[in-house]
């Protein structure tokens, strides 16, 4: 699904190849001897990656609710307020089910 100027699965996977550089360097850097760890650097590094992983999620929900959103508005372009009410009303369904039934004798 391609909505606006860029696919969200190419913006995803952007997202994670920035992800994953940020987690390497934070590595690189928790990896030195207490003395040597700018801890400066470490903390902004892991609040890069939070948000990384904020945009990653937030993206992917969004995603998932146009989907969504897109195949409700496809049924309700052809739905009649019959054809909603079966789905959801148990006595429309009930008398339509006594009609078949009727009409099947």
């Amino acid at each position: 699904m391609k909505n606006g100027w860029a696919d969200p699965e190419h913006v995803g996977k952007i997202t994670i190849s920035i992800l994953d550089i940020l987690t390497k360097e934070f590595h690189k850097a928790n990896k030195k001897a207490d003395d040597e760890k700018d801890f400066d650097l470490i903390i902004k590094l892991s609040q890069a990656a939070g948000y990384q992983a904020q945009l990653y999620s937030g993206l992917q929900k969004s995603h998932e609710f146009a989907r969504r959103l897109q195949s409700i508005e496809k049924v309700m372009q052809t739905a009649n307020p019959e054809t909603l009410a079966l789905g959801q009303n148990p006595v429309i369904i009930a008398e339509e089910e006594l009609k078949s039934k009727q009409l099947g004798r």
